[in-house]
C-alpha cells in the first residue's frame, strides 16, 4: 500500500473511532443517568464554547492559565537547570540530591494534587507549584545526564586555550555550548 493510501487509510480510522465516541458521549448524555450540569450534550458544549469565545471570556481564562503554567514552567528553568549543572560538576551537591531526585521524579504531579490543595488551599499557588513539581525533576535530571555526557577532554582542551581574556571568554562560550548541546541531546 502507498504511503497516501495509508495516511488515507489512518484519517477514515481516526474519523470513526472519534465519531463512534461522540456517538457514546452523546448517547450517555441524553439517557439522564447523569444531570446535564454534570455531562453536558455535544450542541450544549459547542454553544457554550461559541458564547465564551465571543464575549472573550475563554481567551481570558486562557491566559489566565497560560500564566500559571509558564510561571511554574519559568521557576522549574531556574531551579533545575542550575542544580542539574552543580549536581553534574561537584560529588557532594549530587550526592545529596540525587537520591531527592531519584525518589521524587516517578511521583506524578497529578497524584499530589490533593496535597498541594491541602497545603496551599485553592488558587494560582497550588497551580504554579503543580507544574513547577511536574517540569523541575525531569529538567534536572536531564540536565545532570546531558552535562556529564561532555567530554572532559573538550573541557580541558577549552580552558587551555584561554590565554587572554579573550580566549577565555571564547573557551567559556565554547564549553557553555557543548553542555548546552548535550542538555538538549539528554532531553530527547
Amino acid at each position: 500500500m502507498t504511503e497516501t493510501g495509508q495516511r488515507r487509510r489512518s484519517i477514515i480510522r481516526a474519523t470513526i473511532t472519534l465519531a463512534v465516541a461522540a456517538a457514546l458521549y452523546e448517547a450517555l448524555a441524553r439517557s439522564g443517568y447523569f444531570a446535564p450540569a454534570l455531562l453536558p450534550t455535544i450542541p450544549a458544549i459547542a454553544k457554550a464554547l461559541w458564547a465564551s469565545t465571543a464575549d472573550g471570556t475563554m481567551i481570558e481564562h486562557a491566559a489566565f492559565t497560560m500564566y500559571r503554567v509558564m510561571f511554574g514552567f519559568g521557576l522549574a528553568v531556574a531551579v533545575g537547570i542550575p542544580l542539574g549543572i552543580l549536581m553534574a560538576r561537584f560529588a557532594a551537591i549530587e550526592n545529596f540530591f540525587l537520591p531527592l531526585v531519584s525518589a521524587l521524579m516517578p511521583i506524578p504531579s497529578f497524584a499530589l494534587v490533593p496535597l498541594f490543595m491541602l497545603w496551599f488551599g485553592i488558587g494560582n499557588l497550588t497551580t504554579i507549584l503543580i507544574v513547577f513539581y511536574a517540569a523541575t525533576f525531569p529538567m534536572v535530571f536531564n540536565t545532570w545526564s546531558g552535562v556529564r555526557s561532555v567530554n572532559p577532554l573538550w573541557l580541558r582542551a577549552a580552558s587551555a586555550s584561554a590565554s587572554d581574556s579573550a580566549s577565555a571568554r571564547r573557551a567559556w562560550s565554547s564549553s557553555w555550548r557543548a553542555r548546552a548541546a548535550a542538555i538538549a541531546g539528554a532531553s530527547k
